[in-house]
């Protein structure tokens, strides 16, 4: 869809947005938990003495609480990353490259 050359912008744009959710549905460690708790959507917690729920908390909360732009979160992971590459030659972790995959296209689509 995404290289097909008589599909729409729109559902290019929708093809784009489905496959950045499932690249960071893969990467979400609660998808994988015990079933039970849909995701942890049904384990709550207190988010600064806000009741929230963990799931909530991983996708939204943690990053909201940088309080930066998509851009100036996509630029400080980038910084770090770069940093992480100097001091060592070790691979940065999945999820912050997902992370940086999902920012930087959410960021375009806006």
């Amino acid at each position: 869809m995404l290289i097909d050359n008589s599909a729409t912008n729109v559902k290019k744009q929708n093809a784009l947005k489905f496959l950045v959710h499932f690249i960071g549905d893969i990467h979400q460690p609660l998808h994988v938990g015990n079933g039970k708790d849909y995701g942890a959507n049904n384990v709550k917690v207190k988010w600064f003495n806000e009741p929230t729920n963990l799931h909530k908390i991983w996708d939204e909360k943690l990053i909201d609480y940088q309080n930066l732009s998509y851009t100036e979160y996509a630029r400080f992971l980038l910084i770090d990353a770069d940093n992480s590459r100097r001091k060592s030659r070790e691979t940065i972790g999945r999820n912050a490259t997902s992370m940086r995959v999902i920012i930087l296209v959410m960021n375009i689509l806006t």
